[in-house]
């Protein structure tokens, strides 16, 4: 559901609202009533619409609005009321990117948050502005908005951004919420939970020197401010394998931090982050020796341990460079893996090596290729994981597009 209007002089000399059916769904308009909110360039409120009935048709006319001052921003669904997917135009973007922390009821935040998410998810907002809306949350104390935006965040990193715009996403993420952590001194569960947030996004080298120095020191300082908790053992997990896998570091570096990362911890989960640090240095040797070990039909290694040398050798964060050989022998070989191997594993080399995110014309022309010849009958989960991926790949050729054209006034 979206909004149209015109104006003269700065004030309304019309105003509509818009249904449109959703792809997948019934073509009915329906009738709801909703609300609409009016909002300053500061973010500050100025009226509401109140209970205004969307009427069964295509387009319904709202003649109470004519007349009125043409605010900065305007919020269909004000206060949730309605259903529906309901967008936000260029105007408002601009002005809630700049003033989401000043928008006082904090439903509001959370419908300005979902829509512009959704937004995103539906390519009408690139993913790549979504760090916008987390820097707006700076004063945010509600831990689920956080959680939302952060879900947003973590969908954009794995599905919606193109591969190149991954480190500089990362790392402007990360550092909102390392500000976020520094910030909220009389609030230790919502540092534990930003430090939580951040771990997810550490990729970049200043950030993995900082979480590194962390490790070795046995506490959290930030901006030489030191947290009252330390890092929880799958902190340090996390931080380890993105450590072990930068091109930044060199190999005694690496060493002596997992060196003190796992001193005194025997656990199974200390032993498998070990083995896939081992197993993600940046080495085109130690890759192809991987993945000679990773097809090999005849080989003894447990299912455990073929994952533990998959994660290490799927780097596309931080490695792609190195990735990018593999692609097409992926190609010519996952087929023969489906057909020869358990499925179990099948399922695991299939998903976890897949070039799919590179989203380029041969990975379209490749998948279609392998779905062509695919025998439905004898591995149905086959097909229906090639059509997951050319449709990831169109999501995220459409994202692209959105994100190097998109432009705001």
């Amino acid at each position: 559901m979206s909004y149209e209007y015109s104006e003269q002089d700065g004030k309304f000399t019309s105003f509509k609202i818009r249904q449109t059916p959703c792809k997948y769904g019934d073509a009915v308009f329906r009738q709801q009533r909703i609300e609409v909110g009016f909002y300053n360039e500061d973010g500050s409120f100025v009226r509401t619409i109140e209970n205004l009935a969307i009427e069964a048709k295509e387009v319904t006319d709202v003649p109470s609005v004519v007349g009125m001052e043409v605010p900065a921003a305007i919020l269909l669904n004000e206060n949730d009321w309605g259903f529906g997917y309901f967008t936000l135009n260029e105007r408002a973007i601009t002005c809630f990117e700049n003033s989401l922390a000043n928008i006082n009821c904090s439903l509001n935040r959370a419908v300005i948050i979902n829509q512009l998410i959704i937004m995103m998810r539906q390519i009408e907002y690139p993913a790549t502005r979504l760090p916008n809306v987390a820097n707006q949350m700076m004063d945010e104390q509600n831990q689920n908005l956080i959680s939302a935006v952060n879900g947003a965040l973590l969908a954009a990193q794995s599905t919606y951004l193109p591969a190149e715009s991954v480190p500089k996403f990362n790392k402007e993420t990360a550092s909102f919420f390392f500000k976020k952590t520094a910030k909220e001194t009389q609030n230790e569960s919502l540092q534990r939970f930003c430090i939580d947030l951040a771990i997810s996004f550490v990729t970049d080298p200043e950030h993995l020197r900082m979480t590194a120095s962390w490790i070795h020191e046995g506490k959290i300082t930030i901006d030489g401010q030191s947290l009252n908790f330390e890092l929880s053992a799958n902190h340090k997990y996390e931080i380890l394998k993105a450590y072990y896998a930068s091109t930044h570091f060199t190999l005694d570096e690496k060493k002596a931090l997992k060196e003190k990362a796992l001193a005194g911890d025997d656990s199974d989960r200390a032993k498998s982050a070990s083995k896939i640090c081992d197993y993600s240095l940046p080495d085109p040797a130690l890759k192809d020796q991987l993945w000679k070990e990773i097809i090999d039909a005849h080989t003894t290694d447990t299912l455990a341990e073929l994952k533990n040398k998959i994660a290490g050798f799927q780097q596309r964060k931080q490695q792609l460079d190195l990735m990018i050989p593999y692609f097409d022998k992926y190609y010519s070989l996952v087929n023969k893996i489906v057909e020869t191997r358990d499925r179990e594993f099948a399922e695991v080399f299939m998903s976890a090596l897949s070039p799919a995110y590179m989203a380029r014309e041969e990975d379209s022309a490749a998948f279609g290729e392998l779905l062509r010849t695919a025998n439905e009958e004898k591995h149905e989960y086959f097909v229906l994981f090639l059509k997951k991926q050319i449709e990831a790949i169109d999501v995220i050729k459409r994202s692209r597009t959105l994100c190097e054209t998109f432009k705001l006034d």
